[in-house]
């Protein structure tokens, strides 16, 4: 029996997956909720940087803000 014959005869055993019966299973469920976490963090930390703006509402979008802070003469 050589190699050819010994690769065709395990090729069926190989292929008999049932495709209405797979699942994500165990990987699946960690690949989502790693992104589900990380998406969670970045909104906190986007949050976060959101409320450091300091916006002028009086003045126009045109007009830069001045800077107020301990170097602002």
């Amino acid at each position: 029996m050589n190699a050819g014959a010994v690769a065709v005869g395990a090729a069926p055993l190989l292929l008999t997956v049932d495709e209405d019966t797979v699942k994500p299973g165990l990987l699946g469920f960690v690949v989502v909720m790693a992104m589900a976490v990380a998406l969670y963090f970045l909104l906190r930390s986007m949050a976060k940087h959101l409320r450091r703006v300091d916006v002028d509402r009086e003045s126009g979008p045109d007009t830069p803000a001045e800077p107020k802070g301990p170097d602002s003469t």
